[in-house]
């Protein structure tokens, strides 16, 4: 159940129609109110406002034709502009960003403010009823009024919408939302109450590796093919405890799996039967593409792929690639002052039953760092601004470990500079650059080996 309501929840979220739908139908409704209130109260008009009233049904078609044509037309040309900057982006900044541009709250809201007015209008021109020569004239006042003053706020949500849509495709503000989404996601995944792992006996590290748990156990595999969106934590170590048995958990949130890829492996074997491996899948969410549900990887991959376009000889935009280095470097520094939980989980009575591998920074710093390398290192401006955001970073760093990985992005950086760039100066400024990166790193890591 849980499962499902992410994978809804991700379904109306990812939609452009979720919310132009939601304020269609509350048009409706308001459209019926008003109505009722019009015919409750028709003769119930303040003298003093006679002048508001629409006394011929003619004049109050006209007044609501006129306004749900009106608002088809502007709603065809939004949607017009919306489909051509989603097209510009994708060509430009790659095809990951157009979910982004789609799922922006302004360009929903703006869509179903048209759509909601005319469904509005629509309802009321209904109940207008007779003609000149009837006796039979009902002319609904409150809610022609009401259809009015829909539309006038929509004219200010179409201004309101010629302003955002330059601001919303601005490279700069959709680099930074992406670079938010992965500040969000490391606090979510890594938030700072989460301390140190319990320390694990040799065999539970035997597990987080694999190959211990991998002996008398069996795989259950997909039965889709696709990416791995979510993933239950709390099914999974449900289903644990119900079987008495260890899951180990081989596909993680991102990865692409099929019938022959094993999402996870249980152990003891002898315990797995099928109803067991229909439980493990009902914790997996299988979808046709990556999602940022629980994927922090694919967030930064977004970033590493708008900078490898913009320095394409196509493109050649060193700014667009040094602001996405700055964002993936301030992941990287905000990620470094987590504690990263250990592989292994426990019940409430202290027993391993679920082995997890998390994104370690390793993974995280060769996601942004080696995978943006390639295209960093042959263009000047941007490779001295890399190195210069990797000393930056070295400066947050206290774990060894982490400040040895960072070093090793560092000179493999600088060597595929030193081979790629053809001026001698260019080469020797991210040299210069690497130095000031090992002086940033913390002191108890040995000697320099690029001053040896």
């Amino acid at each position: 159940m849980r499962l499902f309501l992410v994978r809804l929840w991700s379904a109306v979220f990812a939609s452009y129609w979720f919310i132009p739908g939601l304020m269609s139908a509350v048009a409706a409704g308001l459209a019926l109110f008003t109505v009722w209130i019009d015919r409750t109260w028709e003769d119930a008009w303040p003298p003093g406002l006679g002048w508001l009233l629409f006394s011929e049904p003619d004049g109050a078609r006209a007044i609501l034709q006129a306004i749900a044509s009106s608002m088809v037309t502007v709603a065809g040309v939004t949607f017009s502009i919306t489909i051509a900057t989603v097209s510009q982006a994708t060509n430009q900044f790659g095809p990951r960003l157009m979910t982004n541009f789609l799922q922006d709250l302004g360009n929903q809201i703006t869509l179903g403010a048209f759509v909601a007015t005319f469904v509005f209008c629509l309802i009321v021109l209904r109940t207008v009823s007779g003609a000149d020569d009837s006796n039979d004239i009902f002319v609904p006042n409150i809610s022609i009024a009401v259809a009015m003053l829909l539309a006038i706020s929509s004219l200010a949500v179409l201004i309101y919408f010629f302003q955002h849509v330059p601001d919303s495709v601005h490279i700069s503000m959709m680099v930074s939302a992406v670079g938010l989404r992965i500040h969000a996601m490391i606090d979510e995944l890594y938030p700072e109450s989460i301390g140190a792992a319990a320390e694990e006996d040799p065999r539970e590290a035997e597990y987080a590796r694999g190959p211990g748990v991998l002996q008398d156990a069996a795989p259950v595999h997909a039965t889709v093919c696709g990416y791995v969106g979510h993933i239950d934590p709390k099914a999974l170590m449900e289903t644990a405890r119900r079987k008495d048995v260890l899951i180990w958990v081989a596909a993680r949130p991102g990865d692409f799996v099929d019938p022959t890829v094993p999402l996870a492996f249980v152990k003891p074997s002898d315990r797995v039967d099928g109803r067991t491996r229909k439980r493990v899948r009902a914790g997996y969410i299988v979808g046709r593409k990556r999602t940022e549900t629980q994927d922090l990887l694919f967030l930064v991959s977004q970033l590493v792929e708008v900078a490898g376009k913009a320095l394409s000889p196509g493109i050649n935009d060193p700014i667009t690639a040094m602001t996405c280095v700055d964002w993936l470097t301030s992941g990287l520094i905000r990620f470094s002052g987590r504690s990263v939980p250990g592989a292994c989980r426990h019940d409430d009575d202290g027993i391993l039953r679920v082995v997890a591998q998390p994104v370690s920074f390793a993974e995280l710093a060769d996601a942004a760092l080696a995978k943006a390398r390639p295209y960093v290192e042959t263009d000047r401006n941007a490779a001295i601004h890399m190195m210069e955001s990797i000393a930056r970073l070295a400066h947050h760093l206290r774990d060894p470990g982490q400040a040895r990985v960072v070093r090793a992005h560092a000179e493999a950086l600088n060597e595929g500079c030193q081979r790629e760039l053809p001026h001698p100066a260019d080469r020797e400024a991210v040299a210069s650059r690497l130095a000031f990166v090992c002086q940033r790193l913390p002191p108890h890591l040995g000697p320099d080996p690029a001053a040896a």
